[in-house]
């Protein structure tokens, strides 16, 4: 989610100030909620290995399925005009 949301920021968002931090936010979150469960002891590092290859897959899935109903959607409007 946080993957996804770092790339829609990137892309949409048009002040840079804000596109920085609120990526930076991104970032970090999803940098750092991995670790966070091995600390409090709830998953075992090969839990959070997964889930973050699972996590990068799914947010490239993602990234592919908005880029191309974006691309629909331009399509749609250029053949209206």
């Amino acid at each position: 989610v946080y993957g996804l949301l770092f790339f829609l920021i990137r892309k949409y968002c048009r002040n840079p100030k804000l596109r920085t931090f609120l990526s930076g936010i991104c970032l970090a979150l999803a940098l750092l909620v991995g670790p966070s469960r091995i600390y409090v002891g709830v998953h075992w590092p090969t839990d959070v290995l997964c889930g973050t290859l699972l996590g990068i897959a799914e947010g490239l899935l993602g990234i592919i399925i908005v880029k191309f109903i974006y691309q629909k959607m331009e399509e749609k409007k250029q053949g209206e005009m």
